[in-house]
């Protein structure tokens, strides 16, 4: 065999592995997984990139609705899918979690792409799935930044530390007894955010109509 024709065979190898690798690193890892929907279905699948305990799982509303875990070694693909009959409405999307032996790799705590109720009448709800609202709610601009709060309660927060921003803008349906939080509604979730962070919203619309006082009792 000529030196010509070895040169060219390891070129021609060295161009597979590339290129196999290449193909390898595109692969969904736990850290970056595949997400599909297909109605009320979600799947979640990656390629393990380390031997050990896989757990995914699926929250919704504070609640885990799916919750598995496989011993996996490195290279395999795994699949995990869940369907919904029903999706909450108190917090917008579902959250979807990864943790490897034991620590958390993937966060996707609004996860939104399931837009339907799954509730078995789609047409019927879709008009419902924002957070209905009495009529003496204002609107509020976000003069500071403040985490996705569930009670009026600083250690109670949306696990993903996702956060209402400066220029934002929510509704104010009313206020807790120690008129420390406001209830909002932000993207048809309903939340708590301390009153420190709010101002009257000054657009056409609100023209800085005072924020709502209505007493909301016991966090409801």
């Amino acid at each position: 065999m000529t030196q010509r024709k070895i040169t060219s065979i390891i070129a021609a190898l060295g161009l597979t592995i590339l290129l196999l690798t290449s193909v390898g690193a595109a692969l969904a890892s736990p850290t970056a997984p595949s997400i599909s929907i297909n109605g009320c279905s979600v799947t979640v699948s990656f390629t393990t990139d380390q031997a050990g305990v896989h757990r995914v799982y699926i929250a919704d509303d504070f609640t885990n609705v799916f919750d598995q875990t496989v011993n996996a070694a490195a290279g395999e693909r795994l699949t995990f899918s869940y369907t919904f009959d029903e999706i909450g409405t108190v917090i917008p999307g579902v959250g979807i979690y990864i943790e490897v032996d034991g620590s958390p790799v993937y966060e996707n705590d609004f996860f939104t792409g399931l837009s339907s109720p799954c509730n078995g009448d789609t047409a019927a709800a879709a008009s419902t799935l924002c957070v209905s609202h009495p009529a003496e709610a204002t609107g509020a601009l976000l003069v500071g930044t403040s985490l996705f709060y569930w009670d009026n309660d600083l250690e109670k927060y949306s696990q993903g530390r996702e956060t209402l921003n400066p220029g934002d803008t929510v509704l104010v349906v009313g206020i807790d007894e120690a008129e420390e939080f406001y209830r909002v509604i932000f993207a048809c979730g309903a939340y708590w955010v301390p009153v420190e962070v709010l101002a009257p919203n000054p657009d056409d619309v609100w023209r800085s109509r005072p924020l709502s006082n209505r007493l909301i009792e016991d966090g409801s």
